[in-house]
């Protein structure tokens, strides 16, 4: 059983645990069938189960509840349609009265109820209400007692039903969501779940004071609809800046009206309203993290002015920024001797110093260095050339060192660094299904917080890769550094940073010079093409079109086969992307199965649709912070 309310997809007798996290589980006695159907159609309901009837006398130390009638009903009755209910160890029911208290329980076709030592305080429902009794007092029930038990978990040990902050939450009595991880304890009742923080606002909630959810990332999984993850992620890229709803519908290939329908429908909010939240949220960070002025923050954030910033943080925190400034805490104001430093937040574990070294290995001579876990390179926004560093800041966030000509659009900036460590990577679901691979699991027991490497710019990484087809390591990072020294744009000063110059642009790329620089001529004509493919739109690299789309669209191009384009997918997050040409990944292959592309492909089904997360823990067990293609 899981603490969530999705229904989960079921075979033919599914193994319902617990989630992690859980340790109490709720039952309340169910009256007769009309009290069975009303706490069924409770949002709060997991699962009910009929007819639960004690078998009589049995030996002790053991007692069993078995299924009478195996017809359980509620939004959880496909899950334990096989009659299959386990629930850990350290899982138990409250003590109310007419409730039944389980530390342990094991079920086939009934559940088991299970004492581990003499003296615990668990054995069975009193049989006219009032405390529980000794199990050395306990006297066997009826046999053939009949009652219903509501079977709700929850994760602390109260006597009542607290609601687990376990995603966004809205409580309805005081108007106030939270993020999860927070400590409110709210009626299960009182309680309205959001995907995001942007959502809630939309229903009227205004954020914690104590978790302050505004901090954290807005993201949704890939688990959602795909059209909807892909346009979030444009949303926050700031799509919606300099243009309407109608524009980003264009892009993915629907009307403006059916893509707000579909925000409605599965995020609650419209996508004006998520643009406009992220906004006013990483303005409320520059609020709290730094010195800036309040114009100056505005600006940053991507209002089109000082009253429009003023408006939305009444709306979203009901407070004006100067009275937010106030409440900031003294442990969130960074400090730094040059540049404007932030945090970059990010859920789950991340193993920023796999990460780091695998861009320490492939790093651009004169573009990108990496000092110990220190990741710099140089940018350019809005044609003005800039500098940023990325280093471990916390258990929960790393830190970014911008040194930028002026502090316009700075959130577009902070949304593109986040995706060179992949922190919107949401672990938790791909953890799940690729554990208990028998490949991939011990790689994640070893590594639970690796990800899969990111990327600033798509399309220096895809000349980056297709200079690295068929080339060592080495001879690759040599010829990118020719590449930059003869075409990209020097910038004086950044000497002392391992910095000289920006990666040359698609346009300069498409009509530039390649010779002398160490390529063969079919390399240098393929990087002319994928350049002039991205000025021209017929490469899209912005994350909107599919990932079939964008493998088929790379591998048109004469020179680029799907090991690049897959690469490439792979940098550019999308995560069911795999180059099973790779010859390290082949090389992770069972000794005595064929070291094929072919093979590899078949093996990478059973790891979808997180192929790319499998990907990286093979390159990196494999000993490698490059992937060696065998073929374009």
């Amino acid at each position: 059983m899981r603490g969530d309310r999705l229904p989960a997809t079921v075979s033919e007798r599914p193994d319902v645990r617990v989630a992690r996290g859980r340790r109490l589980a709720v039952a309340h006695v169910v009256r007769d069938a009309v009290d069975e159907r009303d706490v069924a159609e409770r949002p709060d309901v997991d699962l009910v189960v009929r007819h639960v009837a004690h078998p009589g006398p049995v030996v002790d130390p053991l007692e069993e509840l078995a299924l009478a009638d195996a017809l359980p009903v509620g939004e959880r009755a496909r899950e334990v349609r096989a009659q299959v209910l386990v629930v850990p160890r350290d899982v138990s029911f409250d003590e109310r009265p007419n409730v039944v208290r389980v530390q342990t329980v094991k079920l086939t076709d009934g559940f088991s109820l299970l004492r581990t030592r003499l003296g615990d305080r668990r054995i069975r429902r009193p049989d006219h209400g009032g405390s529980l009794t000794e199990p050395s007092r306990c006297k066997p029930a009826v046999s053939g007692r009949v009652v219903s038990v509501r079977i709700r978990l929850v994760s602390r040990p109260a006597g009542r039903y607290i609601w687990p902050m376990s995603s966004i939450s809205g409580v309805v009595t005081t108007g106030i969501y939270c993020r999860p991880g927070c400590g409110a304890q709210p009626h299960a009742h009182n309680v309205h779940k959001f995907p995001l923080a942007a959502s809630a606002e939309a229903a009227g909630f205004r954020a914690c004071m104590r978790c302050r959810p505004y901090r954290w990332p807005q993201s949704i999984s890939w688990t959602a609809p795909e059209l909807v993850c892909r346009a979030v992620r444009l949303v926050l890229d700031g799509t919606l800046d300099h243009a309407s709803e109608a524009d980003l519908g264009v892009r993915l290939g629907v009307s403006g009206r059916h893509l707000r329908r579909l925000f409605k429908e599965q995020l609650g909010v419209t996508p004006d309203g998520l643009a406009r939240s992220a906004r006013v949220h990483f303005a409320r960070r520059l609020l709290d993290d730094t010195d800036l002025t309040v114009t100056q923050i505005a600006l940053a954030a991507g209002f089109g002015s000082l009253r429009q910033f003023n408006r939305a943080c009444q709306d979203v925190f009901r407070e004006s920024p100067r009275e937010l400034r106030a409440r900031r805490r003294k442990t969130d104001r960074l400090v730094a001797d040059g540049g404007l430093v932030l945090r970059l937040a990010y859920r789950g574990p991340l193993d920023w110093t796999d990460l780091a070294a695998y861009f320490a290995a492939r790093a651009i001579s004169g573009v990108e260095a990496v000092e110990g876990d220190t990741y710099r390179r140089t940018i350019v926004v809005r044609g003005h050339p800039g500098v940023i560093e990325l280093d471990a800041g916390g258990d929960d966030h790393l830190l970014l060192r911008a040194h930028l000509p002026n502090w316009d659009e700075l959130v577009h900036v902070v949304q593109r660094a986040r995706r060179i460590g992949s922190l919107d990577f949401d672990l938790s679901e791909p953890a799940v299904q690729l554990s208990g691979d028998p490949m991939i699991g011990p790689l994640l027991d070893a590594r639970p917080g690796l990800r899969p490497p990111g990327t600033w710019d798509p399309f220096e990484t895809g000349v980056r890769a297709i200079i690295g087809q068929q080339v060592s390591l080495g001879g690759a990072n040599t010829i990118a550094g020719r590449l930059v020294a003869q075409l990209g744009t020097r910038v004086p000063g950044l000497e002392p940073l391992g910095l000289t110059h920006t990666f040359p642009s698609a346009a300069v790329l498409a009509s530039g010079k390649l010779d002398g620089l160490g390529l063969t001529p079919g390399r240098a004509r393929a990087i002319r093409l994928f350049a002039r493919a991205v000025v021209e739109n017929a490469v899209v690299l912005d994350g909107s079109v599919t990932l079939e789309r964008l493998v088929s669209s790379i591998t048109a191009l004469d020179g680029l086969g799907p090991w690049t384009a897959n690469y490439l997918a792979l940098r550019l997050g999308e995560p069911d992307a795999c180059p099973t040409s790779d010859l390290a990944l082949r090389r992770a292959l069972p000794r005595r199965a064929p070291h094929t592309a072919a093979a590899l492909g078949t093996l990478a089904e059973r790891w979808r649709p997180w192929r790319a997360l499998a990907a990286t823990h093979l390159w990196i067990a494999d000993g490698l912070r490059e992937p060696v293609p065998s073929t374009a």
